[in-house]
C-alpha cells in the first residue's frame, strides 16, 4: 500500500514539472519570436538604406517669411495682398488689426504654395521702399522626412507580426504580453504620423506673414486734452523733484555756506 502511494505521488509530480516546462517552453518561444520580429526590421537593413537613397531626389523644404513696412493707405494694401492671396492659390490663416495714438497697423498670415512664395511676395511688397523687417528662412527636412517614412513602415510590420502572434497565443499571459507591445507599437505609429502631418503640411504649403501700418494725426479731445495736461504737468513736477534729488550735495553745501554767511553779517551788524 505505502509503495502504491508513493507511486501516485510521483506520478503526480512528474505531471506538474512537465506541464511547468511546456509553458515555459511557450513563453521563451512567443518572446523569441516577438524579438525576431522587431530584429528583422532593424532600419539600418539593406532595404531600408536602399528605399532611402531611392527617396532622396524629392527634396522637403520649409519656407517661411517676415516681413514689415509702412504703407501710404492701409485698405489699399490690405486689398493688393488679399488680390495676390486669391491670384497664387493661398489663403489667410489669421487677420489682426490694432490701432494706437498715431498708427494704424495690420498683420496678416498666409499659407502659399512652396512654388507661388515669391511671386505672392513680389506683388504684395511691390512699391515698398524700405523695409522695417525682412525675413526669409528656407529649412531642409528631406533626410527627417524619409527616416520618419522608413520607420513607420518597420513598425507596421511588425504591428502585423504581433497581430499574428496574437491569434497563435495559447494562454492569457501571452495575450497580455503581446497586446502590451501592440499598444507600444500604435502609440509610436501614431506619433510619427502625426509629425509627417505637420512636415507634409508645412513643405506643401509655406507661411508668409505681413505686418504693414499706416501714420495718422492723432487727435485730442477737449477731456483727453485736460487728462494729457494734468499727466505731462505731474511727469514734469516728477522731474523737477528728481533733478533735485540728484543735486542734494550740491544743495546742501550751498545751504550751509549761505547760513554762515547770514550769520557772519549779523556778528558784524551786532559789533556796530
Amino acid at each position: 500500500m505505502k509503495a502504491l502511494v508513493q507511486n501516485i505521488i510521483g506520478i503526480f509530480l512528474l505531471l506538474i514539472i512537465t506541464m511547468s516546462c511546456g509553458q515555459s517552453s511557450d513563453k521563451a518561444s512567443v518572446e523569441s519570436t516577438m524579438n525576431e520580429s522587431t530584429n528583422s526590421l532593424d532600419a539600418n537593413n539593406p532595404q531600408a538604406k536602399e528605399q532611402k537613397s531611392e527617396t532622396l531626389t524629392e527634396r522637403k523644404l520649409i519656407k517661411q517669411g517676415w516681413v514689415e513696412f509702412q504703407t501710404d493707405d492701409l485698405i489699399k494694401t490690405k486689398g493688393t495682398i488679399q488680390k495676390a492671396v486669391k491670384q497664387y492659390n493661398a489663403y489667410i490663416s489669421r487677420d489682426e488689426e490694432s490701432r494706437y495714438p498715431g498708427r494704424r497697423n495690420n498683420t496678416i498670415v498666409v499659407r502659399v504654395p512652396f512654388d507661388n512664395f515669391d511671386k505672392l511676395l513680389n506683388d504684395i511688397t511691390l512699391g515698398v521702399k524700405k523695409f522695417d523687417q525682412k525675413n526669409i528662412n528656407i529649412e531642409d527636412v528631406t533626410s527627417e522626412f524619409i527616416d520618419l517614412e522608413i520607420r513607420i513602415k518597420n513598425k507596421k510590420e511588425i504591428e502585423q507580426r504581433y497581430v499574428e502572434l496574437l491569434k497563435q497565443a495559447k494562454n492569457v499571459t501571452e495575450i497580455l504580453e503581446i497586446e502590451a507591445k501592440l499598444g507600444e507599437q500604435r502609440e509610436e505609429i501614431e506619433a510619427i504620423e502625426g509629425r509627417l502631418k505637420y512636415l507634409n503640411d508645412q513643405t506643401t504649403l509655406s507661411t508668409l506673414t505681413i505686418t504693414f501700418y499706416e501714420d495718422i494725426a492723432y487727435q485730442y479731445t477737449f477731456g483727453q486734452s485736460i487728462v494729457q495736461g494734468f499727466r505731462e504737468g505731474f511727469n514734469r513736477l516728477m522731474n523737477f523733484i528728481i533733478g533735485l534729488i540728484y543735486f542734494w550735495p550740491f544743495l546742501l553745501i550751498g545751504g550751509g555756506i549761505f547760513y554762515l554767511f547770514r550769520k557772519r553779517i549779523r556778528i558784524k551788524k551786532g559789533q556796530s
